[in-house]
């Protein structure tokens, strides 16, 4: 029981203020330096979290904006050759025969090498319309594979 009343007697006794204010101290400086810890990591885990639903927003707008461009694309795309479409039905309704002339000379011809040729003296403009003389093929390319002579 020594001990206990030791210890008994030791409480009695007053408490320096000296070491009281050391001990506050050291006990606000320990919460300060918790409490700023504990607020860096939540602002790490905070700006994670923020970055990663960014990312995602960004990459869905993306992503939508692509499907959209993709769409739109092919509509127009659609929408051009059904024009072209009915313009050829329309310029070929009265001559069916017409229609087979020309399917045969672009078979058989490069347009976009046919008015690459178009310039200087192969250029002429009549009534205000550009003309060009360019050669151009009336049968298809003869893609036979020439035999070995023997």
């Amino acid at each position: 029981m020594g001990k206990l009343d030791g210890a008994i007697d030791q409480a009695r006794q007053p408490v320096d203020p000296a070491a009281v204010e050391r001990a506050v101290e050291w006990l606000e400086q320990a919460a300060v330096r918790g409490a700023d810890r504990r607020a860096a990591e939540l602002a790490r885990s905070r700006s994670y979290r923020v970055f990663a639903i960014y990312g995602g927003v960004l990459l869905a707008g993306v992503l939508a904006a692509l499907g959209a461009g993709f769409a739109w694309g092919q509509a127009s795309a659609n929408a051009a050759v059904h024009q072209t479409e009915a313009q050829l039905a329309t310029a070929f309704r009265d001559a069916p025969g017409a229609a087979a002339i020309w399917a045969n000379l672009i078979r058989s011809n490069d347009a976009g090498l046919m008015v690459a040729t178009c310039t200087g003296l192969a250029m002429k403009t009549i009534e205000g319309r550009r003309a060009c003389n360019m050669p151009v093929w009336l049968d298809p390319p003869n893609l036979a594979v020439p035999s070995r002579a023997r």
